[in-house]
């Protein structure tokens, strides 16, 4: 698991919600949030703004270039 999918996987957690939370909070489906968290894979760019609007973070925190969220 990569850095990204960790810190999914970290955010997912501290909410309490599944993948499938996600999947439909962020408008896709939780096969592509599966893969982001277990096969190191990065979203599209339109899917990661989705993702990160979801969990109330910004896309540099989930890519690693800034640790505040």
């Amino acid at each position: 698991m990569d850095d990204f999918g960790l810190k999914l996987l970290a955010l997912l957690k501290e909410k309490g919600w599944t993948y499938e939370d996600l999947a439909r909070k962020a408008f896709i489906s939780k096969t592509e949030i599966s893969l982001y968290i277990r096969k190191g894979v990065l979203p599209r760019a339109d899917y990661l703004a989705f993702i990160c609007k979801a969990l109330d973070v910004s896309a540099d925190y989930l890519l690693g270039l800034r640790d505040e969220r």
